[in-house]
């Protein structure tokens, strides 16, 4: 076979093109000739909403804990330990022992130390210990520095509980709340759980029952005149009672 110059190669090869571009048209079919794309830029991610780290109010969070959980022991009427949590300003006053907060330092704040059970008795007094979560919430607002409801924030309202009445199955000796003389000393109302007994202060017989109190009768006092008695109680932190009988 003989060379093929330059000029004959390049010469075949567009007549073999052209030859094709027509086979193409006649048939319909296409030919198409694209650019590549630019491959697309990655975007910068956005901001995250990362979690908040605002320290719990005291109105919206830790007051409704308190009042759940501690109210029934630390109410004015009750006043357990001197403390009282009726309001933010009696809970950083403290109780008998000095102040149970130390705004900033959870660690040594008395009454997270009682929650934990670093100190005896734990609290609440009787009761489940809080859950995790709440104490957490309650050693992050201390180390945020305690602070008070915010001008115009409302406290939160008290829970309606429902305590039930539940009827003892044995016979059950009723606490000693209060006593009093009458004036003429012939008479002794003792003040017992739900009731006051009349006594005769020379034999000791009961001389009449009082029933219908609500709660323990914390205090009973007779008018001048021996006619009449007052008898005092209540829900501690939920209602007082005064009941006047006709002695």
């Amino acid at each position: 076979m003989k060379d093929l110059s330059a000029n004959e190669t390049r010469r075949r090869t567009l007549v073999a093109v052209g030859f094709l571009l027509a086979v193409a048209l006649a048939t319909g079919s296409g030919v198409r000739l694209s650019r590549g794309a630019a491959a697309a830029r990655p975007q910068a991610p956005g901001p995250s909403a990362g979690p908040s780290n605002a320290a719990p109010g005291f109105a919206g969070q830790i007051e409704p804990l308190l009042v759940k959980n501690c109210l029934a022991c630390h109410a004015s009427a009750t006043k357990m330990g001197g403390l009282v949590m009726e309001s933010y300003a009696s809970l950083m006053k403290g109780g008998a022992h000095g102040p149970v907060i130390v705004p900033g330092k959870s660690g040594e704040s008395r009454m997270v130390l009682m929650l934990e059970g670093k100190i005896q008795p734990r609290m609440p007094f009787g009761g489940d210990p809080l859950p995790a979560a709440d104490i957490a919430a309650i050693k992050t607002w201390i180390d945020a520095g305690a602070k008070g409801p915010a001008p115009g924030e409302a406290a939160a309202p008290a829970p309606a509980l429902t305590i039930p009445d539940i009827k003892p199955q044995v016979l059950v000796v009723s606490p000693v709340g209060s006593i009093a003389y009458s004036p003429d000393g012939k008479l002794l109302a003792v003040g017992g759980y739900k009731e006051v007994r009349l006594m005769d202060a020379a034999s000791g017989k009961a001389v009449a029952t009082l029933s219908g109190h609500a709660d323990l009768v914390r205090s009973v006092v007779f008018s001048a005149d021996g006619k009449w008695l007052a008898a005092a109680g209540g829900l501690p932190a939920r209602s007082g009672e005064i009941k006047i009988w006709d002695v």
